[in-house]
């Protein structure tokens, strides 16, 4: 295909993943690509899985076609599973000690099964839509990134991608199955993109952004999302290295709570942050924590 013919396949794939109308003219095609009437899981996944492997393959050839997807991304950020759903995932995240552990789950949907309920069979299609719909779009945005010599990824992208991608650290335990489902987005999907993401822009205003979103996390009732919240500033700090100081007055405050968090796990990310400050800066933070 030459590149008048790539665009034209694309915004058809992008068009009919809307549900929009048909038409014939590609100037249509593509002033109306970017809006989403509708949001339909398979075929939402399937032009994300699209445009993720083109842009694997042809990098910075493709990276302006991503800016017709942007929607898209957005809604699969943001896509909100059921609430049976939800309750149900978070229940098989409670450990076995006098609390319904992975197997009772599991034998309750058996049972449920057997007597014809079909709000498994429901439920597992929703939790595959909602895991594949984020885990394809953070794939997206951070080739997207890693490719973006011009910058094609702004600050209206960063507004409006930029704290859906962090709001995964808490939707993203109501779409994975058990605690190894979630630290596997967590670690290699998400806390790597947000870095990403941080070191492109490689503006403070943008910085502060994201670093806001994530200091929110670090108020979540979820240990599991506070301790990430923690990971990922750490990983910020360690990445841009010197130049992300910048944001230290605002993150101190965030540093000082959740050093004195409940969870052991939460604690422990704590101390390696402050480590990380400590090195960058060259300071004892003892005296800012008191």
């Amino acid at each position: 295909l030459n590149e008048n013919q790539l665009k034209a396949v694309f915004l058809a794939l992008v068009q009919w993943s809307s549900l929009i109308g048909d038409s014939s003219s590609e100037k249509k095609l593509e002033a109306e690509a970017s809006t989403m009437i509708k949001a339909e899981p398979s075929r939402l996944i399937t032009v994300l899985r699209v445009a993720c492997a083109l842009q694997r393959q042809l990098k910075i050839i493709f990276t302006p076609y991503l800016g017709h997807v942007v929607d898209h991304l957005a809604v699969a950020l943001t896509m909100v599973p059921p609430p049976n759903l939800a309750s149900a995932t978070l229940e098989t995240k409670m450990d076995t000690k006098g609390k319904r552990g992975r197997q009772g789950s599991k034998d309750s949907r058996k049972r449920k099964d057997r007597h014809g309920d079909s709000d498994s069979a429901v439920n597992t299609g929703d939790l595959w839509a909602g895991t594949a719909m984020g885990r394809t779009a953070v794939s997206v945005i951070k080739e997207w990134v890693e490719h973006d010599p011009d910058h094609t990824f702004d600050k209206n992208r960063v507004n409006k991608l930029g704290i859906p991608l962090v709001g995964l650290l808490e939707s993203g335990l109501k779409w994975n199955e058990g605690v190894e489902g979630y630290w596997d987005l967590v670690n290699s999907l998400v806390l790597p993109c947000i870095v990403s993401v941080v070191k492109h822009v490689n503006d403070p205003n943008l910085w502060k952004t994201i670093n806001y979103a994530l200091i929110q996390k670090g108020e979540s009732s979820q240990a599991a999302t506070r301790c990430a919240a923690v990971k990922v500033v750490s990983a910020c700090y360690q990445e841009v290295g010197e130049e992300y100081l910048v944001l230290l007055p605002e993150t101190m405050p965030f540093v000082a709570e959740v050093m004195e968090d409940s969870d052991e796990h939460v604690e422990a990310a704590a101390q390696e942050l402050i480590s990380v400050i400590e090195k960058l800066s060259g300071e004892d933070l003892n005296s800012y924590l008191q």
